[in-house]
């Protein structure tokens, strides 16, 4: 995986279809300048950019998962959790390929309460740690109350427009917006969704 992890959780729906996506929905030739001499170079330059920038929102997970209704998208930090938890989010074997780097996972109900406990045993880790090394105290206390004392952003959200309440990458209080979110899935209708970046 990547520095960041995220959960979405998005329309059933929408991601099945979505989850069946042939290779050659993310493939767009390059464009080829011989094939258009009536063009300017100027003209020919704008062609060429317009598809680069087309391949590059083709082969983008994250404006797939935008396009299907994404109710969370919830940034955590990189926690060491398993590349194989859950099923692979596209069911094409090249399109899993393409999207190595991402690596999206549909989790079920169980799988997400296990990223949970590995958010969990990071915390224990965390705290054990701070116990076996005394010395780590102090910079530890000192790194929590910069988070709190900090001028720009409280580790907390109070604006109901926003999904995530916690504005902290620090797991004990991101953990408080995970069990949030697993409360809040709808399992029939929503599907969850664990990947990269």
């Amino acid at each position: 995986m990547s520095y960041r992890q995220h959960i979405a959780v998005v329309n059933t729906k929408k991601a099945a279809a979505a989850r069946l996506l042939p290779y050659q929905h993310f493939i767009i030739p390059d464009f080829d300048r011989s094939q258009h001499p009536e063009m300017t170079d100027e003209e020919a330059d704008s062609a060429e950019f317009e598809v680069m920038e087309a391949q590059n929102a083709k082969t983008e997970f994250y404006n797939i998962i935008n396009d299907y209704d994404v109710k969370t998208d919830f940034t955590i930090g990189t926690l060491n959790i398993p590349n194989d938890i859950g099923s692979p989010f596209y069911l094409q074997k090249d399109v899993q390929e393409l999207f190595e780097h991402y690596n999206p996972r549909v989790l079920d109900r169980d799988d997400f309460a296990r990223v949970i406990d590995v958010m969990r045993q990071f915390i224990l880790d965390y705290y054990t740690n701070l116990v076996s090394k005394p010395d780590c105290w102090e910079a530890a206390i000192r790194d929590k109350q910069d988070t709190w004392k900090a001028p720009y952003i409280t580790p907390y959200n109070l604006d109901t427009k926003r999904d995530m309440m916690v504005n902290s990458f620090d797991a004990e209080y991101q953990i408080w917006d995970m069990i949030r979110i697993f409360r809040e899935v709808q399992w029939d209708t929503e599907t969850v969704i664990f990947f990269g970046w």
